[in-house]
């Protein structure tokens, strides 16, 4: 799936825009992740795409995008449900598949709906592998290193307030530090560190109070760090808990996937090899982190340039997890 220049000059303005305001950053990332979806959604309307699958979900594009109504400014986007348009969306899911693997242009809708939802972290994974494509044009691989690049400039006020929420905490001053982290969503309500750093101050407090590190952990302590979990599915620190389940992920994620994914991220030309890219799909798997899993799966086909016994039934798992309505038919 090609699409026609203006689009990639879309791209080039939307990931170059930006005022510098501290305030505003989180609200231009979004409204130009919005403008790139937006820009590729119409392309592909001009070019009069035959393929069902992507067409039927651009009716559910259409529909958020009334619901969200911009007007051109990037303080006025109402929120988008990113999780019903995309993550788990069966109609994306068979848009997908129905695309070549690592369509570019799936992909980078893929990522700038994250983005236009405020997950720049989970945006920049997706930009990351999608660079893994083994044929990709040089002006994709441009327009996914500058959206890679907008992504690291949300929250940046957010961390700073979560940075000083540490210094209060390490004074053991508790409720200064919860409502400088709680300040830290304000400014970015996905920024992953903060709710884990809520979860871990209020769990030192709950130990302080009582004298007992063998105090199980109150729910909001869990609640936090699912929160965490759900905005940066790779944040480790995220995953210490007594829960079992939770276990399980961070040792899948611990075995394979954190060597592999720091050599993928640290430079987007980068390429890995099949077997690396297959390593880093299983171990997401195995951790539940679904979505990503499915991410690099494509990565892992468009690299072997051809099908595998195997494909059906990896894919097939992780989107019984996601969106089973996408494998129903």
């Amino acid at each position: 799936m090609r699409l026609p220049a203006i689009a990639f000059a879309l791209f080039t303005l939307a990931a170059h825009a930006d005022t510098g305001n501290p305030k505003q950053q989180l609200n231009e990332a979004r409204y130009y992740g919005w403008t790139v979806a937006r820009s590729t959604v119409d392309a592909l309307r001009r070019a009069g795409t035959k393929q069902p699958a992507i067409a039927d979900w651009i009716v559910d594009f259409d529909q958020a995008a009334a619901r969200i109504d911009a007007n051109g400014s990037p303080g006025r986007m109402r929120p988008l449900h990113v999780d019903a348009l995309v993550s788990r969306n069966p109609k994306f899911w068979r848009a997908t598949y129905e695309a070549p693997p690592a369509d570019p242009a799936i992909m980078m809708l893929h990522g700038a709906l994250l983005l236009a939802a405020g997950e720049a972290t989970r945006a920049r994974y997706v930009f990351v592998l999608a660079s893994q494509h083994p044929r990709l044009p040089p002006e994709w691989r441009e327009a996914y290193g500058r959206l890679t690049a907008r992504t690291h400039t949300v929250g940046l006020r957010s961390r700073e307030l979560v940075l000083e929420g540490l210094r209060l905490r390490n004074q053991r001053d508790f409720p200064a530090a919860l409502e400088k982290m709680t300040d830290a969503l304000v400014h970015w309500p996905q920024n992953a560190l903060a709710h884990w750093e809520i979860g871990r101050t209020l769990r030192e407090q709950a130990w302080e109070a009582t004298r007992n590190l063998e105090l199980p952990d109150p729910p909001e302590v869990g609640a936090a760090l699912a929160r965490a979990r759900q905005h940066d599915p790779l944040l480790m620190e995220a995953y210490q808990s007594g829960d079992p389940a939770l276990r399980k992920s961070l040792m899948a994620l611990m075995s394979n996937q954190g060597p592999a994914w720091l050599r993928l991220s640290q430079n987007l030309d980068r390429q890995a090899s099949p077997e690396i890219l297959e390593r880093l799909a299983s171990a997401l798997q195995r951790a539940g982190l679904d979505e990503l899993a499915l991410v690099a799966y494509q990565a892992v086909r468009a690299r072997r340039g051809n099908a595998d016994p195997a494909d059906q039934r990896f894919i097939a798992t992780s989107l019984g997890a996601l969106a089973p309505a996408a494998i129903s038919r």
